[in-house]
């Protein structure tokens, strides 16, 4: 599937909300297939978080060069969700992104992925 890279995080229980365009839950930014939500598969590693969605064989990227935040909510793209959602602000074509997803249904497991993420993007901007 991927090139041989080791994930330092990585679960088959993902799903992916959406990316939102500006932060605003209205306008879903939708090229290259980042519309459609889904369960998916999620990792991350030294060259960002990767995510494939169920019954698709498109790996989708975000570039860790262009993480330039994260949080954690109960919503993301307008839809309420009853596990912690990651969302990642991330620049692309001179738009500000905001992708959601779940990881787990533990605050735990969630607050850990979204420290490797932070941490990983500190170490890449140096």
């Amino acid at each position: 599937m991927e090139n041989n890279r080791r994930h330092i995080l990585h679960t088959k229980n993902g799903f992916y909300y959406g990316t939102e365009k500006g932060g605003v839950w209205w306008k879903r930014y939708w090229r290259g297939g980042w519309l459609a939500r889904g369960n998916s598969e999620v990792w991350v590693d030294t060259e960002g978080l990767f995510f494939r969605r169920y019954l698709t064989k498109k790996i989708m990227h975000i570039p860790l060069q262009d993480i330039t935040g994260t949080a954690t909510g109960s919503w993301h793209a307008g839809k309420w969700f009853g596990a912690p959602v990651i969302k990642i602000t991330w620049e692309k074509d001179d738009m500000e992104l905001v992708s959601g997803f779940t990881i787990s249904w533990k605050k735990e497991e969630t607050e850990k992925w979204i420290a490797a993420i932070n941490d990983l993007s500190k170490q890449k901007k140096l």
